[in-house]
């Protein structure tokens, strides 16, 4: 299986999304993690997508703000 990467980050939402499916998205990948929800996005992105840092940081900055 082929990874893949969010082109752009998250400054702009997938088509089809909404500012809500990327808060839903968000939540089902840090459910569980009252603190370090990015560390977990990470674990649950490994191999699924070619930098699981890049790709959960940008969506914490879309759903959460930059000042995670």
């Amino acid at each position: 299986m082929a990874s893949r990467v969010a082109k752009g980050g998250w400054s702009k939402l997938p088509k089809g999304w909404t500012e809500k499916s990327a808060e839903s998205f968000w939540e089902s990948l840090t459910s569980g993690a009252p603190k370090h929800k990015v560390t977990r996005c990470i674990k649950k992105m490994d191999g699924k997508v070619d930098d699981p840092g890049a790709f959960c940081a940008a969506l914490a900055d879309r759903v959460v703000g930059k000042q995670w």
